[in-house]
């Protein structure tokens, strides 16, 4: 609100008793309000935006789902809901509540899609999953701190993580608002665009001088085949092929255990990997 900055003439008006008190409280809550700053409290979990996911569970690994229903490939992470994933296994129909990102739902409530909705209210203490236990905090690494402070990632600290992956780096690292991208070549001598994220780990490898206009617009294979072209390269799918408009999506665990979505083309190509957290 604009503030009035002519004085305005001021005018004595005798108040009675009752009235007198009732506006002296009225300009004491006042004054204390306007002397405390507002400040913002924290949404409660449960009204944050959530969303709900249904589906078959295509295969559990740890403390994750990987559930498939309409919305695609979903990687469902129990960490918060562990007593009620329990007894959830492979080929089970699900129905998951949480908090999405990308295709990762930090599931919030879980059961059995046989078993009807998840919450069929608003939950009371006694429904919520005990509180997961915290890591401790560790020191932060030179890395961390870099990014912390505004500074490009250590090119020494870039190098090891792509080389642990495969990749060497042929070009200087470029800061992209968070995220670092650099040029790499494979161990075929293919130039890719690495990207990582913030924290200094491996994000996503693209070729880098990929045209899709020479892929053709129908695949030569089928799903079930690109398993077996995956496995031959070293990687062990996780679920079935997912087919787009111009090329095919498959999760798969590399050579280290780590979950990566293949983007292959109808040529057969992998023209990018995704790493999945």
């Amino acid at each position: 609100m604009a503030r009035n900055l002519f004085p305005r003439p001021r005018r004595n008006i005798a108040l009675s008793a009752p009235l007198a008190a009732v506006v002296s409280a009225v300009i004491a809550g006042g004054a204390l309000a306007g002397s405390t700053p507002a400040v913002a409290q924290p949404a409660s979990i449960e009204t944050a935006s959530e969303t709900v996911i249904q589906g078959r569970i295509l295969d559990r690994f740890g403390d994750r789902l990987l559930v498939d229903g309409p919305a695609g490939r979903i990687l469902v992470d129990l960490q918060a809901v562990p007593a009620q994933a329990g007894a959830l296994a492979t080929g089970q129909a699900v129905r998951a509540e949480g908090v999405l990102s990308g295709k990762v739902l930090q599931a919030r409530r879980i059961a059995a899609a046989e078993a009807g909705p998840a919450i069929s209210g608003p939950p009371n203490a006694a429904s919520l999953a005990p509180p997961v236990a915290m890591a401790p905090v560790l020191p932060l690494s030179e890395t961390e701190m870099r990014l912390a402070a505004g500074m490009p990632l250590d090119a020494g600290a870039i190098g090891q993580t792509l080389e642990a992956a495969g990749f060497a780096i042929v070009g200087a690292p470029i800061r992209d608002g968070k995220d670092t991208e650099v040029a790499v070549r494979d161990g075929q001598g293919r130039r890719w665009i690495a990207s990582l994220d913030r924290f200094g780990r491996l994000d996503e490898v693209e070729l880098e001088d990929y045209d899709d206009d020479r892929v053709p617009r129908r695949p030569g294979f089928a799903g079930p085949e690109l398993v077996q072209m995956v496995a031959r390269l070293g990687f062990q799918a996780r679920g079935p092929a997912e087919p787009h408009d111009d090329h095919f999506e498959i999760l798969v665990l590399n050579g280290r255990s780590e979950l990566i979505e293949l983007h292959v083309d109808f040529a057969g190509q992998i023209y990018k990997q995704v790493w999945v957290r």
